[in-house]
């Protein structure tokens, strides 16, 4: 997909970068935001800049929390910047970078900006096609990993469609088995975006999540697609120092690679 054929399906970037990295400093609040924790020599929200610059989006909102004028110092001015105030989850954060989207784009990517390094563009972009292609209200990327071990399973039905997604926690040991997982990535038509988000229920924590709005696509009888990915290295979550350590000698050894080819 170029650019300008990403012009003509009128897309906006959201990309959530409020986190305060309170794992990959001991449990305290980080000394830094944590998308600006470094993997090869750079920022980890900077491969998802150059990601979504790869594939031709022109319209990205920033949403950041915590110490957010160094994420904007870092970044720089060619974005907008929605500041979440409260720390109330994920859906919060869409919500409050949605409020700065213009009026044009009619479909929303929402990523986070301290798991999407490794992203393909082409397969990002192979997911934008499909959801708009089809028509969805929904797509989103998924992920078979070694060890889904806290992470939320993709349940499907006996004609490979979604129908739900279960935390690990109220699993049964049948789905624990399962090894598809969300990776955090989706796209979403605007108009139900916009309600959708405010029609969240706040969860025991006290947080609304942006997952719950498949449960709700898939409840309301919406078109609900999953992409999943053909690499599983595509995606690796960020949380701890050790995860931290992996991801920046994968992104090194990528950097090797390619510098040999």
């Amino acid at each position: 997909m170029k650019s300008k054929d990403m012009a003509q399906i009128k897309l906006a970037a959201i990309v959530l970068a409020a986190g305060k990295g309170t794992r990959l400093a001991g449990g305290r609040p980080s000394a830094k935001p944590k998308v600006l924790y470094e993997i090869g020599g750079k920022p980890i929200i900077t491969y998802t800049i150059d990601l979504l610059k790869a594939i031709g989006l022109g319209e990205i909102v920033i949403v950041v929390g915590h110490k957010a004028e160094e994420v904007k110092r870092v970044l720089g001015g060619d974005y907008k910047y929605a500041l979440q105030k409260q720390r109330l989850g994920t859906g919060h954060a869409a919500l409050v970078g949605l409020g700065l989207v213009s009026e044009r784009p009619n479909n929303i990517l929402i990523l986070n900006g301290d798991d999407s390094a490794f992203y393909k563009p082409e397969s990002i972009q192979k997911a934008i096609n499909k959801h708009v292609g089809v028509g969805n209200t929904l797509t989103f990327v998924t992920v078979e990993v070694k060890d889904p071990t806290g992470l939320g399973r993709i349940i499907r039905n006996k004609d490979g469609l979604v129908v739900d997604i279960v935390e690990e926690k109220v699993a049964n040991k049948l789905q624990k088995k399962i090894k598809e997982i969300n990776a955090g990535c989706y796209i979403v038509k605007r108009g139900w975006l916009q309600k959708s988000l405010k029609q969240l229920k706040k969860s025991p924590v006290g947080e609304y999540y942006l997952v719950d709005l498949i449960k709700k696509a898939v409840f309301e009888g919406r078109k609900v697609q999953a992409y999943k990915l053909n690499d599983p290295d595509e995606w690796f979550g960020v949380n701890t120092p050790e995860e931290l350590k992996r991801a920046d000698l994968l992104v090194k050894d990528r950097l090797d690679a390619e510098k040999k080819r």
